[in-house]
């Protein structure tokens, strides 16, 4: 079938603009504002996205606390909708995309997306990597303070250096220096060096590496980075869906129920038995952000728990691995060890197939997406969407006339997935609404929709009779 395309735009937002703290960024000025400014923190984005919508407020926040605090850093956003020249040059793919230049670097920014934690990374990186703290006064004041501290003790430059490198590469420490004789008076206990000891805020408060340390350092960042047995949190949550060897743990319960507190003191043991750079190991409920984010990607309903499950990102699908029998520390441990030794299948989720379903839009379940989809010689066009996505709401009457329209075409297949309640093999979906042509002769190649989301693209069917869909398509 040869499918005529013609465009019907139904917008859905309009955009105001009024006087901003954030520079307006073009094909044309771009250049010139990286040249002439030291730190530049740019955010590509779309108009129609809804995680640039929701970040636009936190990036507007950035920039006035860069102007309350006399810095010099630049905060702008580029169109990559209608400046693409700059947008392909940097290799944007996804919206938003925040890309830190600073004196001929570029740094990706992936960390939370909030002001405060915008600001500190720009503050961050703008800055020497590490700070000396010369007596042992400084050194109190650090171990009264807050957050994650990293503070090397030791006179070998070539360690030192070591230590310099790393700590220009980590975003979620803070990393100072001292000499030997400072650090020896200020932590007696120590009796190899060099040295670090790391402050942090949870756990044991305090932690040393020591000795012949360099090797080891990274991954001691790693196990001291969280809490042995943490809630979700936004940074947690970015890491989880990250290309990574780390793999999360989740105990999955509800915060309220008698049973928590006995949950997770055997969650625990496990936590403290297995810590490593190789595991997050978190709680987590169901009722706020963003564990309730967490928790809606994955499909999970309260009547499920208590429940634990391995996540683990692998070439950008979430792999799941749920564990099957009680919440005892014996019974987990044992989880993981069949895990490490691959005897632990994938969890797939899907719904019922449904008793009916005769109406213009098919709806398809994990259990049926291969029939339904791929196993047969029919175009097949597929919403994917999330219960929970107000841009799914609106779209879904408009989808549904579409497939009246088009009813008629019956070498057409019109259809639509709940992709939080059901998993899709080789199909990942980053965004919500998500519309993916699967032509008869092409299953393993979908045509996905790039257009602006704030308008529906659909085609007409041609008189013409002939196998290959080009639909849908953006001009």
């Amino acid at each position: 079938m040869n499918l005529e395309i013609f465009v019907l735009a139904i917008c859905l937002f309009s955009v105001s603009y009024a006087e901003s703290a954030v520079l307006n960024l073009t094909d044309a000025n771009f250049d010139d504002i990286i040249q002439n400014n030291k730190v530049v923190m740019v955010k590509f984005f779309a108009p129609w996205c809804g995680h640039c919508q929701h970040l636009a407020p936190e990036y507007e926040k950035a920039a006035e606390m860069a102007i309350k605090n006399n810095k010099t850093f630049i905060l702008g956003e580029l169109d990559a909708t209608v400046q693409k020249q700059t947008a392909e040059k940097y290799g944007v793919s996804g919206y938003p995309t925040l890309k830190l230049f600073i004196e001929g670097n570029i740094i990706d920014f992936d960390g939370e997306r909030t002001a405060e934690a915008l600001y500190a990374f720009m503050d961050k990186k703008s800055s020497p990597p590490t700070k000396e703290l010369e007596s042992i006064e400084q050194i109190k004041e650090q171990v009264k303070g807050k957050g994650r501290r990293c503070i090397f003790i030791g006179d070998d430059p070539s360690v030192l250096t070591d230590y310099i490198n790393i700590a220009r590469d980590v975003n979620e420490f803070d990393f100072y220096t001292t000499s030997e004789s400072v650090g020896k008076e200020a932590f007696p206990e120590l009796n190899s060096f060099p040295a670090v000891v790391l402050l942090k805020d949870y756990d044991e408060k305090k932690a040393v590496l020591a000795g012949t340390w360099s090797e080891q350092f990274t991954d001691f960042l790693k196990v001291h980075q969280y809490p042995i047995m943490g809630k979700v949190t936004r940074e947690i949550m970015d890491n989880i869906f990250k290309p990574s060897t780390r793999k999360a743990v989740v105990l999955f319960r509800s915060a309220s129920s008698n049973s928590a507190q006995a949950l997770e003191r055997e969650f625990e043991k496990l936590a403290l038995a297995r810590r490593s750079s190789k595991y997050y190991f978190m709680v987590s409920d169901i009722k706020s952000d963003p564990e309730q984010r967490l928790t809606d990607y994955l499909g999970l309903e309260a009547k499920e728990f208590p429940v634990v499950e391995i996540l683990e990102e692998n070439e950008g699908e979430l792999n799941r691995y749920r564990h099957k029998g009680h919440v005892l520390s014996s019974e987990l441990l044992k989880f993981l060890e069949n895990f490490e030794a691959g005897k632990i299948q994938r969890y797939l989720k899907s719904e019922d197939i449904p008793k009916t379903n005769d109406g213009p839009v098919i709806k398809v379940v994990g259990k049926t997406f291969q029939s339904e989809v791929i196993s047969n010689d029919m175009d097949v066009l597929m919403l994917f969407y999330a219960e929970w996505c107000g841009h799914c709401k609106k779209l879904h009457p408009i989808y549904k006339e579409l497939a009246e329209k088009l009813k008629s075409i019956k070498t057409l297949k019109i259809a639509n997935v709940d992709s939080t309640k059901n998993d899709l093999v080789g199909h990942v979906i980053h965004g919500f609404p998500t519309i993916k042509m699967f032509p008869a002769n092409r299953k393993d190649n979908p045509i996905e929709f790039e257009g602006n989301r704030t308008c529906l693209l659909y085609t007409s069917p041609s008189p013409r009779d002939q196998r290959g869909s080009r639909m849908p398509s953006s001009a």
